[in-house]
């Protein structure tokens, strides 16, 4: 597990990985959990860079960037306000993400993201003003959720959720049935 603690003074912390250009490899086949308490560490792989996380079940509060990259996750089932971003025809396989609750997808430069794990999605709001996107922009650039069937809102100040194909992207929420701003908390400012 690679956690930052509850503990202490949390600004400015993170817990940062980098793997960029052929034949660089991290290699963390037995990492089960990525959680960052202040939402704000990053994972990057780009340029052909190789990450072995086979084990990894669980991301909280990270971002993970691809670009130029193919990066296989088989066991992740979980991402809790995290973020995925793919660009530059960067590729992510994480047939068993099931969970993505509070977390931001976002594709571009011709990547794909598909997960057809996932049946429902909360925002999941903490605080006020936190915003979630559901984005993929420019040409061959697609977010795939085949399977995803609601999508409910924050309870927050200014809790918002973007849906955005922008630039002939594609934003495939083709089964969902039900899109809610749910009764409770603070109902200023949120939109879905």
């Amino acid at each position: 597990e690679v956690s930052d603690p509850v503990e202490g003074d949390q600004r400015l912390r993170q817990i940062n990985a980098t793997v960029s250009g052929a034949s660089s490899v991290l290699h963390v086949p037995k990492l089960a959990s990525i959680i960052d308490q202040t939402f704000d560490s990053v994972w990057s792989i780009s340029n052909a860079g190789i990450i072995d996380a086979s084990a990894l079940k669980a991301v909280e509060g990270t971002s993970i960037k691809l670009a130029s990259a193919s990066v296989q996750l088989p066991e992740l089932k979980s991402l809790f306000s995290g973020r995925l971003d793919l660009a530059s025809d960067g590729v992510l396989s994480a047939d068993n993400l099931a969970s993505i609750n509070a977390s931001s997808l976002l594709v571009s430069g011709g990547s794909l993201l598909s997960l057809p794990g996932v049946k429902s999605y909360s925002h999941a709001s903490t605080s006020n003003s936190q915003h979630v996107f559901l984005q993929a922009k420019s040409a061959n650039s697609r977010l795939e959720l085949p399977n995803l069937e609601s999508i409910s809102g924050g309870t927050h100040y200014n809790s918002r959720i973007f849906v955005q194909a922008e630039a002939g992207g594609v934003v495939d929420l083709s089964k969902v049935k039900q899109i809610v701003d749910p009764v409770g908390g603070n109902m200023s400012y949120r939109s879905i």
